[in-house]
């Protein structure tokens, strides 16, 4: 009996609640969410100096982003590797002036021609160049063996060719990929030494201390 008493207002007031936001008798508010919610400001008002802090809950097993012992948190938060494209709070992409000088794609199969930006390079001052992005591509696009990738984006690429000069990289999807750019979001290429092969990819990089 107490528990049947407890019951019958509980249901009351859910009926209540239904019949309150079923039948429109009471306003609701639609205002649109927010994209997101950052402080953002023009680069120009920013000013130099000071200290970023970023907060990393863990690095898994290894620096290497797209090998399965990662921490896709930790080593894609981290700016250490190229990452092509920007996107705005709607979700749309625009080269990374950093990286990328321009980036267009049309046709079915999708083929996508990205000129890499001429000062950009490694750590040791290497330029970064379309093999690259190959070396990327062959190691996690799903047919070489041995390589232990945890991303598999890379399988929607047919092939990576080079196009005007090593700066340029022509991409060939397998089909049609209207949001093509997503293919390199985050992590968007690694060094191509450091994929060479299975044993480079799975025990090259160092362990993150």
């Amino acid at each position: 009996m107490k528990a049947r008493r407890w019951l019958v207002p509980l249901l009351g007031s859910l009926l209540a609640l239904s019949a309150c936001t079923d039948d429109g008798s009471e306003e609701q508010d639609r205002t649109p969410l927010v994209h997101q919610s950052i402080n953002a400001m023009p680069r120009e008002e920013v000013s130099s100096g000071g200290e970023l802090r970023i907060a990393v809950a863990s690095m898994g097993q290894t620096f290497n982003p797209l090998h399965a012992g990662s921490s896709i948190p930790g080593t894609h938060t981290l700016p250490y590797l190229p990452n092509f494209f920007d996107y705005d709070e709607a979700g749309v992409a625009t080269p990374n002036p950093d990286y990328v000088v321009s980036a267009e794609a049309s046709g079915d199969p999708t083929v996508a021609t990205i000129t890499l930006n001429p000062e950009a390079v490694w750590g040791d001052g290497s330029p970064i160049t379309w093999q690259d992005i190959a070396a990327t591509v062959q190691a996690c696009g799903g047919d070489s063996e041995g390589f232990s990738c945890a991303d598999t984006r890379f399988s929607v690429i047919e092939k990576v060719e080079q196009g005007d000069d090593e700066r340029q990289a022509v991409v060939t999807f397998t089909g049609f990929q209207p949001d093509w750019q997503h293919v390199f979001r985050g992590v968007s290429t690694l060094r191509a030494a450091s994929v060479s092969d299975p044993t480079q990819f799975n025990n090259g990089w160092p362990e993150p201390k």
